[in-house]
């Protein structure tokens, strides 16, 4: 039988006890106010702010649900769990804590919607592949696409081309899920279909690009399996063929290329999980081409209140033929543009996407930049399939109204 504890030994084990207790109970408290959390890179939001006290009896509730609100939003070590979760989402049920994100197979990443409140679940996936898409709205959509073009040609004397790039959903059904592959697979194209709804002489100033984006190495796919954007040999493929054999024009010099390691561009939406892959990048400095990019570079051309509201816009100039090639895209039109610059002497690219948020002055100042001032041998609408489904009537009403 064993000895008992001393009476001061046991009370020493009960105080340490009762002190470890209070000491796991107050760590929480302890966390809280003593070791912050900012918020995560990504967020795209900023953080709740403590709510002011409330002035009546019937401002407790809303006051109570800030209050929530805001420990949500700054509880201590806020960042390292959240990264956590990230962490026990991906390597281990191989998913996301995002709905905006999906799992494919063979490692493909899949951005499944633009809006996580989207009425249809996957909307973007569902969108791209034509399934949400029905047959009216593909010939309103050919129909706003061929007055872009038209109202291009009456504004100015350049060359205009459409492209449109497929998206990973389109371009890679076999790497979905099986249940979203067998929604893909039954419903019709969508780039297909707006074609096909165009006016025959139109149709041949609209380049698909579908099918040579389809036929790449899947070892070095237009779309890296973690991307949402193309990038590397799918935009310098593409680029060197729209070049070639839709505007006839020959490259001055090889393109030089170098393989970067490039981390997954929707990371922002798992931040606490680091996906990266190799991509075979153009290189266009080597060759001399010499490269602005950002609203700095535009702000004489545009002003710069404009320039910083369309923030995403890049100039490349350098020993390319003669020639000057406008750009204007959504955000695929920047992995794209410095595959140009064999061809053209100067190439700008000027994304559209935040166009709505110009006033009426500031778009006619665009309009005039661009349209007048630039004077572009060629001009390239480029957009994702997605986007083929808005980005002409808002071009029509903010950039080529029909009283400019």
């Amino acid at each position: 039988m064993e000895k008992p504890l001393a009476a001061p030994t046991r009370r020493l084990l009960q105080r340490l006890f009762v002190l470890a207790a209070l000491v796991i109970l107050a760590a929480p408290a302890v966390m809280q106010f003593a070791i912050r959390s900012e918020p995560r890179r990504g967020e795209n939001r900023a953080p709740a702010a403590f709510p002011a006290a409330p002035a009546t009896l019937a401002a407790l509730p809303a006051w109570t649900a800030g209050v929530d609100a805001w420990l949500r939003d700054h509880f201590g070590l806020r960042k390292r769990y959240l990264d956590a979760l990230d962490q026990i989402h991906y390597r281990v049920f191989g998913s996301f804590s995002s709905p905006q994100n999906l799992m494919g197979r063979e490692g493909r990443i899949f951005l499944a919607s633009h809006a996580a409140g989207e009425a249809y679940r996957n909307s973007l996936i569902r969108t791209s592949c034509g399934g949400l898409v029905s047959a009216a709205r593909r010939q309103e959509i050919a129909r706003s696409l061929a007055t872009v073009l038209e109202r291009s040609d009456a504004a100015s004397p350049a060359q205009h081309l459409v492209v449109l790039v497929p998206s990973a959903s389109a371009l890679y059904p076999s790497q979905l899920p099986a249940w979203l592959e067998r929604q893909c697979r039954a419903a019709s194209p969508l780039l297909e279909g707006i074609v096909a709804a165009l006016p025959d002489p139109l149709r041949a100033r609209v380049v698909n690009l579908h099918p040579l984006l389809a036929a790449l190495d899947p070892a070095t796919p237009a779309i890296p399996r973690q991307n949402f954007h193309w990038a590397g040999i799918g935009p310098l493929r593409s680029a060197a063929w729209i070049a070639e054999t839709k505007l006839e024009r020959h490259a001055a010099f090889p393109m030089p290329t170098r393989v970067v390691r490039e981390r997954s561009d929707i990371t922002g939406f798992f931040p606490g999980v680091r996906i990266a892959g190799d991509v075979t990048v153009a290189n266009a400095s080597e060759a001399g081409v010499v490269a602005c990019i950002g609203p700095p570079c535009f702000e004489a051309a545009l002003g710069a209140d404009v320039a910083r509201l369309l923030e995403d816009l890049r100039r490349y100039e350098g020993p390319g033929q003669e020639g000057r090639l406008l750009m204007l895209t959504d955000s695929f039109g920047a992995f794209v543009a410095e595959g140009f610059t064999p061809y053209f002497r100067e190439v700008v690219q000027v994304s559209l996407n935040n166009l709505p948020q110009l006033s009426g002055e500031q778009r006619a100042r665009l309009r005039r930049a661009l349209m007048q001032e630039y004077r572009p041998d060629v001009t390239l609408f480029l957009v994702h399939d997605y986007a083929a489904t808005y980005a002409w009537d808002i071009m029509l009403r903010d950039l080529l109204p029909l009283q400019p």
